[in-house]
């Protein structure tokens, strides 16, 4: 179960990025919870998807379920 400093954190990602929960905990787990580094990741990939059509066709699937972009 996650702690309630990374519930929070959770929480926060959401909020400020919109992005889905699933989405949130995946990017703080992969900088080991630096709210800062995960955010910048998510708008980073964010920008890459929306310049990148090759992107949105093969991952559109993830897209539909909120997991990228």
């Amino acid at each position: 179960m996650d702690s309630l400093r990374e519930q929070v954190m959770i929480n926060q990602f959401v909020s400020a990025a919109g992005c889905a929960r699933d989405q949130a905990i995946q990017l703080l787990q992969s900088t080991h919870w630096q709210f800062e580094t995960a955010l910048s990741m998510f708008f980073q990939e964010s920008n890459a998807c929306h310049s990148n059509p090759h992107f949105k066709a093969r991952f559109r699937d993830q897209i539909m379920r909120g997991l990228v972009c």
